[in-house]
């Protein structure tokens, strides 16, 4: 699998029930998040490692459940590695790829209504992860 998918089921299998998708948020369900990547850091060959953008949009028809339902993935997400909490602190393996950390890059930012009246947000990341 690819790094959103890989990070979708870690997600799933951490109990976040919402509705996740990959690269493209569909029209419905109104209440979903949604993985894209984009670019990132540059690779760092000596080490081995990637450092891809991940970006996590959440949709919902009431602001506080959108917020919520981000923040809950953000926090689990943020948790890959976190020294500082000292969980996960080797990181995670998802499909034999070593997922080293999760990095929020800034807070959670509202996008405003989408055309069906729906409240989106955003936060992106840097993800550190071993190159395959």
């Amino acid at each position: 699998m690819g790094m959103i998918a890989d990070l979708k089921e870690y997600l799933i299998g951490q109990g976040v029930d919402t509705p996740i998708f990959l690269a493209q948020m569909p029209s419905t369900p109104d209440e979903c998040l949604t993985l894209f990547q984009y670019a990132g850091q540059e690779r760092m060959l000596e080490a081995g490692l990637d450092v891809p953008g991940l970006q996590v949009r959440s949709r919902a028809v009431d602001y506080e459940t959108a917020l919520a339902n981000l923040s809950r993935a953000t926090n689990i997400l943020a948790d890959i590695g976190n020294e500082f909490k000292g969980v996960n602190v080797e990181g995670v393996v998802i499909d034999g790829v070593r997922y080293l950390r999760v990095v929020p890059s800034q807070s959670a930012f509202p996008m405003g209504l989408d055309q069906n009246q729906r409240h989106e947000l955003v936060q992106n990341f840097y993800v550190v992860k071993e190159s395959n």
